[in-house]
């Protein structure tokens, strides 16, 4: 009868893991370029008047090497969209660390995601046939970077829990609750972003109700 080696001893040795190769600063450098000339592009005009002929030439080179990046304009898009949230996601927590009282704090962030939200949530409401599936990818998206906008108003909502500012709540159903506001007035109503910050900001600070008569 063999003797039992043990399980180190048949195991075969494991290849090391390779790191994760970085990504060039060039390559970078690069794919910034082609978002900021697809941002433009797209800011000025429908999106089925934007072609990728278009984004090549204001990034100053060739489809080709385009389309490497960014395999089709609906993929391109939708990274737009995707840095849009990073740099809102940076305005936020910028405006959060400003300080200030807890009013004061849910008055910047409102103001600071009211322009972000109407300049791109009435691009979705307008979409035609031809941009449906990136207008639907762009709202999964949104979906699934909510949180890191809603975390930064519910941090404020129950800071003034806490501070005897707002009478207590449940922070992170308010919170959801502001973006919605800004994203469905956003959406249906040709008021100016500032109008918008600042009739959320009212009713949800304020309410609606008289004050009562002594």
């Amino acid at each position: 009868m063999q003797p039992v080696l043990p399980q180190a001893a048949i195991e075969p040795p494991r290849v090391a893991e390779r790191p994760a190769r970085a990504i060039p600063v060039w390559r970078q450098r690069r794919r910034d370029r082609i978002l900021a000339a697809a941002a433009d592009q797209f800011a000025a005009r429908p999106y089925s008047l934007v072609s990728m002929d278009d984004v090549a030439a204001a990034a100053v080179m060739g489809k080709a090497t385009l389309y490497r990046y960014f395999p089709s304009k609906e993929d391109l898009y939708v990274a737009v969209f995707d840095r849009v949230l990073d740099e809102l996601t940076a305005k936020l927590a910028a405006s959060a660390a400003q300080g200030g009282s807890a009013t004061a704090i849910l008055t910047r962030l409102i103001a600071t995601l009211a322009p972000t939200l109407a300049e791109h949530f009435r691009a979705l409401r307008a979409a035609d046939d031809d941009i449906i599936q990136a207008a639907e990818r762009k709202r999964r998206l949104f979906r699934n970077r909510r949180h890191s906008i809603t975390a930064r108003l519910e941090e404020a909502i129950m800071a003034g829990m806490a501070a005897g500012e707002l009478r207590p709540v449940r922070a992170a159903a308010c919170a959801h609750m502001i973006v919605g506001m800004i994203w469905t007035y956003s959406a249906n109503m040709p008021e100016a972003p500032e109008t918008i910050a600042q009739i959320v900001t009212d009713i949800f600070l304020n309410g609606t109700l008289a004050a009562p008569k002594r």
